[in-house]
């Protein structure tokens, strides 16, 4: 037996990925489960739907003497806001922990009032009480502390024991039937059948020293007898657990692993027998321009690639963490970005990347206001898997901290929209941090500011110069990024407006007498001016004058203003019009950039968040009552005048934007210079 039990655990994989054809529950939890005498596990969410899971493994663990397996969960309570209110009272002052009883009482208490409402939550729900009763299955709840604002317990890890071997593992994957089955999740694994493992008794100290409340971060209790007394009193008797649980298989667990075979068999062996995409294949001789990018960038290791919004950063960036996985060079990947939205986009574009051709499986972790999985990426960072980990701006500087003192040669860090790396927010926390990295690239449709000389400097130092450059006129000669026609309109402003614009100048006249440097006086000047024009009131009269010339153009539109009052104005309009119109503003709305997307509204109303970062093929048009000029003309462009092949091969894209008349008359002045370059663009032509 002990033969059979080691060739098992050495036959196990060291990692398993739902998003490359692993089955989690399939062909690691359950056989493990089946054959183990006792498994500990940490994890952020549990709920009773994973016996659904378990399946034949459920029937043997019943079915074995009492004192053969043992499952001791430590999970996080799923709390209201009132007790959550209550909790944080009770750990920061050291109040009489009985309230944590309360909590565990109150979550069973609510799992029993929903028995009622389907027969297969009766059924499991038995399930579960009977494995409870007879102490097959412990389970505490974990409350942290470590912090005064302490957050979730969100640890994912656990031990099987073999009599004298043990496996660990560790990652993504609860202890749910989500986390079993319908995410893609990834595990590393370990074990220690060839001798001593730190990895495996690290595991194993941790989890124990957690069941035992001796984690110095968070407090672990056990259900109070109250409750295991409920739950005694509705657990069945051991001649009835046969009859639910064969009721149980028959019912649920084979249906639905005949559901999850197909599902696998359709979704994976047809990948098997097609080629997978590689990100490395260039498909047209349009994009040769991607592969150029990727290999200057190899070669180079560090530096910015410069590329106008919608000629595709994202896969470029991609393609060269695929070259560098395929040689052995990385083993470790860091992307940073700013902003709910970004980080959404990336997420999707990985999970895409991930079932691609990568030569090497990667697992997917976030450092992100949504989930924090840096203990994850620490965990695993001196092993040789390969971990790509998603990580906000304002988590950066603490992640560059916890990594400083580890072989940084195979880890590439990737900066999207770069050119806003070095806020004074974040600038020195992360000076200097980056320079042990084997690869450093950032991403941006323009680099250079023109007003901020400083930062740029900072910028080339600490990340790279630019390597290379591919703009918005190349890439529409080339077909990347579709033709676009420009319709322009002209303004005045209004008396109030040319009295702010005189009190700007005036003030960057005193700025140069005090001896503020000219650079810094200019921008300051530049942007008080382009906030005068950008506001301007009579272009909501002219966009209402020329409607009937415009209203061809709403269709499939995106309009960009500068604050949310004249957002509203502008609105009113639309509305008046009988205009299928929604705003999105700030980080809120983000459901009616699905709504677009899936062409259930005709036209979306914008402040600076759609400037970078989204990609929506479906835009055909946009109107520009409030565009700065440089970097952010170029990513609202790219809105535009990116190709729709599917729903629209031959897409013409139109451009509206309004130009202050004093400007157009003098042929001078920053909306001239404008005017000037949407010109010329418009006038491009594929070759």
């Amino acid at each position: 037996m002990s033969d059979d039990i080691k060739n098992f655990i050495l036959n196990l994989k060291s990692t398993y990925h739902s998003g490359h054809g692993d089955h989690l529950a399939k062909d690691f939890y359950n056989p493990c489960l089946s054959r183990c005498t006792s498994f500990i596990r940490e994890t952020s969410d549990f709920t009773s739907n994973v016996i659904f899971q378990w399946g034949e493994a459920l029937k043997d663990i019943i079915e074995r003497e009492d004192k053969d397996t043992v499952i001791k969960i430590i999970a996080e309570p799923k709390l209201h806001e009132d007790d959550k209110k209550i909790l944080k009272e009770v750990l920061d002052k050291n109040k009489d922990y009985e309230y944590l009883d309360h909590i565990s009482d109150n979550i069973i208490e609510n799992a029993f009032k929903l028995v009622n409402q389907k027969k297969d939550y009766e059924i499991k729900l038995k399930i579960f009480a009977y494995l409870i009763s007879t102490k097959k299955l412990i389970l505490k709840f974990a409350f942290p502390h470590h912090v005064s604002d302490a957050g979730l317990f969100h640890s994912k890890a656990g031990l099987y024991e073999f009599g004298k071997y043990k496996v660990a593992f560790n990652g993504g994957s609860n202890e749910t039937f989500g986390g079993y089955h319908k995410n893609i999740e990834s595990i590393w694994v370990d074990n220690d059948v060839n001798g001593d493992n730190g990895r495996v008794s690290g595991t194993e100290k941790q989890l124990y020293e957690a069941w035992n409340d001796k984690a110095k971060g968070f407090r672990t209790k056990k259900l109070s007898q109250k409750t295991l007394d409920r739950i005694i009193s509705y657990a069945p008797s051991k001649p009835k657990i046969k009859e639910y649980i064969k009721t149980f298989k028959e019912q649920f667990i084979d249906p639905l692993q005949e559901t999850l075979d197909n599902n696998l068999k359709n979704n994976f062996i047809s990948k098997d027998q097609n080629k997978k995409e590689n990100y490395l294949d260039i498909l047209e001789k349009k994009w040769t321009f991607q592969e150029k990018a990727r290999k200057i960038f190899i070669e180079k290791k560090y530096g910015l690639l410069e590329m106008a919004t919608g000629t595709g950063k994202t896969r470029t960036a991609l393609s060269i963490v695929t070259e560098l996985l395929k040689e052995e060079k990385i083993n470790k990947i860091i992307i940073q970005m700013e902003g709910n939205d970004l980080l959404k986009q990336w997420k999707e574009n990985i999970r895409e990347w991930i079932i691609s051709e990568t030569y090497k499986d990667v697992n997917l972790l976030l450092y992100t206001n949504e989930k924090n999985e840096l203990n994850d990426f620490l965990y695993n960072f001196k092993n040789d898997t390969a971990d790509l980990i998603l990580v906000s701006q304002h988590n950066l500087p603490n992640l560059l901290d916890q990594i400083s003192q580890n072989n940084l040669t195979k880890t590439i860090i990737i900066h999207d929209e770069v050119h806003g790396l070095f806020t004074p927010a974040t600038k020195e926390k992360i000076l200097g941090k980056q320079s042990k990295f084997g690869y450093r690239l950032g991403l941006s449709a323009t680099i250079v500011d023109g007003y901020d000389e400083e930062r740029e400097g900072i910028l080339f130092s600490e990340v790279g110069p630019i390597i290379y450059s591919y703009t918005l006129k190349q890439a529409i000669e080339d077909g990347v990024l579709v033709e676009f026609d420009l319709m322009d309109f002209t303004y005045k402003l209004t008396d109030e407006e040319k009295s702010k614009k005189k009190a700007l100048f005036a003030r960057f006249n005193s700025q140069l007498s005090l001896g503020v440097p000219e650079f810094v006086a200019a921008r300051e000047l530049s942007i008080g001016l382009a906030d005068v024009n950008k506001n301007a009131i009579n272009k909501i009269a002219v966009f209402e004058e020329n409607f009937d010339k415009i209203k061809p153009h709403l269709q499939r539109s995106f309009i960009f203003a500068d604050e949310s009052i004249y957002i509203d104005q502008v609105m009113e309009k639309l509305i008046y019009h009988n205009i299928n119109v929604k705003k999105h503003v700030g980080s809120a709305n983000y459901d009616n950039i699905i709504a677009f997307s899936k062409g259930e509204i005709d036209c979306l109303l914008n402040c600076e968040k759609l400037s970078q970062g989204i990609d929506v093929k479906s835009v055909n048009n946009i109107i520009l009552f409030a565009t700065p000029k440089g970097r952010q003309l170029i990513q609202r462009l790219g809105r535009v005048l990116r190709s729709d092949l599917t729903n629209n091969p031959d897409k013409r894209a139109c451009v509206i934007d309004f130009y202050e008349e004093n400007d157009m008359q003098e042929k001078e002045g920053p909306e001239y210079e404008r005017y000037l370059k949407l010109t010329d663009w418009s006038s491009t032509r594929k070759k």
